[in-house]
C-alpha cells in the first residue's frame, strides 16, 4: 500500500480540489488546468502534433487540431483507446502507434521532418529520452509539453533530478537544449505540467 507521509493538510486540500475538477472535466486531458487552458487558447485547427502516452489528451486533441500521431506502449490501453478513437470518429485524424519499449519507442518521432511539429506533448515513459527525439521536430514557436514535470526538472522547489533513474548529464544535455525556449511553468499543488516555447528568432534545433 502506498505510504500516506505525503498525505499532508496541503496535499489533502489540493487533491480534493484535483477530484472534483476531474469529474467535472472528465473528458480533458489529465494536465494541470493551467496548463489546458493555455492549450485551448494556443491550438489551431490545422496544428499537427505528436504525443507519447495515450488517453483522454489523445481524443481532446483528436477533437481539436487537424492531426495528431499518438504512441502506446500497453498493449490493453492500445486496444482501450483505439476503440474509442473508432467510437468518435477519430480514426482519419489520429494515427494511433503500438510500440514496444525495446522496439522504437521513443524513436517513433523520428521519421517527421525536423522543425513540422507544432506541438509535442510527453506523457508516457522514458521522457527524457523522448524529449531528446523531439527537440528538432518541434515547429519554431512550437510547444514542446512535459507533464509530471516535478520528477525530471527542479522547476519548483519540490522538484530535484531524477538521480539513479536517469543520468544527469543526459538531464544536462537536454537542459541545454532547452535554454532558449521560454518556458511556462503550471501546477495543481499535486504535480506539474511544463510548456516550452521555441524561438522564432533563433537557430535551435
Amino acid at each position: 500500500m502506498r505510504s500516506l507521509a505525503h498525505a499532508t493538510p496541503r496535499y489533502i486540500y489540493y487533491r480534493l480540489i484535483d477530484i472534483l475538477y476531474q469529474k467535472r472535466h472528465s473528458e480533458y486531458p489529465w494536465l494541470t488546468p493551467q496548463a489546458i487552458a493555455i492549450l485551448e487558447s494556443w491550438l489551431r485547427p490545422h496544428d499537427v502534433g505528436f504525443e507519447w502516452g495515450a488517453g483522454r489528451s489523445t481524443l481532446w486533441f483528436g477533437s481539436k487540431v487537424s492531426h495528431i500521431t499518438s504512441v502506446e506502449h500497453d498493449p490493453e490501453w492500445f486496444q482501450n483507446i483505439n476503440e474509442k478513437i473508432r467510437t468518435k470518429g477519430l480514426s482519419l485524424k489520429v494515427n494511433f502507434l503500438k510500440r514496444a519499449l525495446d522496439a522504437g519507442y521513443e524513436s517513433a518521432i523520428d521519421s517527421f521532418p525536423n522543425r513540422s511539429l507544432d506541438f509535442v506533448l510527453v506523457d508516457g515513459r522514458r521522457r527524457l529520452q523522448c524529449i531528446a527525439h523531439a527537440l528538432p521536430k518541434v515547429k519554431k514557436g512550437g510547444l514542446l509539453i512535459l507533464d509530471n514535470a516535478e520528477n525530471y526538472f527542479p522547476v519548483i522547489p519540490k522538484a530535484a533530478l531524477p538521480g539513479g533513474k536517469e543520468d544527469e548529464m543526459f538531464v544536462q544535455g537536454i537542459t541545454e537544449g532547452l535554454h532558449a525556449w521560454r518556458i511556462i511553468r503550471t501546477t495543481n499543488g499535486i504535480w506539474d505540467t511544463v510548456l516550452w516555447i521555441k524561438p522564432v528568432d533563433a537557430d535551435v534545433d
